[in-house]
């Protein structure tokens, strides 16, 4: 029950969202997964967590204690937000391969397309970076926008036809 006693103590040091840390504590206790994600999904879109390392926190002390009962698509959204609050890319990208690996060691069938969103999130790190070989960013005179990011060539010919 450590995840509980982590609200408690950040209810302390935000008492305004009092009724936001209840429902969150009320869900996880009753075990309701997928609404528990989607009352997640708002919270974290709040002000009070969109600067400093809180998400990061809560993440960690948190969200780890479910990530496995929750759909991977929806874990790997909270990655990618989570991962925006670190300050030093490196840490974002080792933050995000953590997850990857996460999601492989559970043997899921429905892991791809969270991989590859948490890929495209790497990818965005590594270009801010300046890294751009490593990005899998291409020019092209022929894509849209000039990059084909991230797909392999079998997935876009599956997915998207020619760019």
């Amino acid at each position: 029950m450590a995840a509980l006693q982590y609200l408690e103590s950040i209810q302390n040091e935000h008492p305004e969202l009092a009724d936001w840390y209840n429902s969150l504590a009320d869900l996880y206790q009753k075990k309701l997964w997928n609404q528990l994600s989607l009352k997640l999904d708002q919270f974290v879109a709040l002000s009070a967590f969109q600067a400093g390392d809180a998400l990061i926190k809560l993440y960690h002390n948190f969200i780890t204690d479910f990530e496995t009962k929750i759909n991977p698509l929806k874990l790997a959204h909270f990655a990618v937000i989570v991962s925006q609050q670190y300050s030093e890319k490196e840490a974002a990208i080792s933050f995000l391969e953590g997850v990857i690996e996460k999601l492989q060691a559970t043997k899921e069938r429905r892991i791809e397309e969270p991989i590859l969103y948490i890929k495209m999130q790497i990818s965005k790190f590594k270009l801010e970076q300046g890294d751009q070989k490593e990005s899998n960013y291409k020019e092209s005179s022929g894509d849209q926008g000039g990059m084909a990011l991230l797909y392999p060539p079998s997935f876009q010919r599956r997915e998207f036809g020619s760019l």
